[in-house]
């Protein structure tokens, strides 16, 4: 292994070794001096050209003049990645709405292609309970060091996270060949500031109550069928506790992902 002296997550708290990463302590302030403090609101400036990632329908780009409110860490020496092929990069843990996070960068693209990709992911889950999930909306923040402001990349829609599905992001946050170009002042003298905000919300209502369900598979169908189709059944495990002639309507979605292609399948 080697030991990459410069190349380090600068921040507040104490550093978890990335992979393949030997992180050394470092003087200089964690965030450019020019970093502003975060403001509960952000304010859209407009957005460039150049700075338009390669997005699909569910994600957007604006630029920001204030800093995310929940993480901000600068990346030094971004090249040494492509130097001893490092293809995947963990920064420090960071707290959001009672969860631990930390952002996970793919210097040469999470399947390996044009871009760097950006992920959110959970830093640690052993603390759970069995079969968590809640939804988040996240934002990540890559500083423009020439304008001084912040590139904001995120989804129109909140994400589930849970026990099979704890990292969401973006496969192509920005091509390799824009985020080398020092004239649009994402990577000078070789440093990467990047920052998230993230908020997590649960649904509650008093009309709503949680129920304790199992789900039955059948690949071969059941005696009910008269084919072999696939077939699943959602049981309602409390209604061994409902009062006689109890009835319970209940909206649900079963979702199946395809490995092939990670594609998934919804059926409400």
């Amino acid at each position: 292994m080697h030991s990459l002296n410069g190349l380090i997550d600068t921040g507040d708290k104490p550093l978890r070794k990335p992979r393949a990463i030997n992180p050394v302590a470092h003087p200089r302030n964690s965030v450019p001096a020019k970093v502003k403090a975060a403001e509960p609101n952000s304010v859209s400036i407009g957005i460039k050209p150049h700075e338009l990632p390669a997005n699909v329908d569910d994600e957007e780009s604006i630029v920001v003049e204030n800093s995310p409110a929940h993480f901000l860490t600068k990346i030094e020496s971004f090249s040494l990645f492509s130097d001893y092929g490092i293809d995947k990069y963990e920064t420090r843990e960071f707290e959001a709405g009672d969860y631990k996070w930390r952002l996970i960068i793919y210097p040469n693209g999470k399947e390996k292609g044009d871009h760097i990709s950006v992920y959110l992911a959970m830093a640690e889950t052993s603390y759970l309970p069995m079969n968590w999930e809640f939804n988040a909306i996240f934002t990540i923040f890559l500083y423009n060091q020439i304008s001084d402001k912040y590139l904001c990349f995120r989804l129109k829609r909140g994400r589930r996270f849970n026990e099979t599905k704890s990292e969401w992001g973006f496969p192509k946050f920005m091509s390799k060949r824009i985020l080398k170009n020092k004239s649009n002042g994402y990577l000078l003298d070789d440093n990467l500031v990047l920052g998230a905000e993230v908020y997590v919300f649960k649904t509650h209502s008093k009309h709503n109550e949680w129920l304790s369900v199992k789900m039955e598979l059948y690949p071969k169908g059941d005696f009910s069928s008269d084919d072999n189709a696939v077939k699943i059944n959602l049981v309602c495990v409390s209604a061994d506790t409902f009062a006689i002639h109890q009835k319970v309507k209940a909206k649900f979605c079963m979702r199946i992902i395809d490995r092939s292609d990670a594609i998934i399948h919804n059926r409400e």
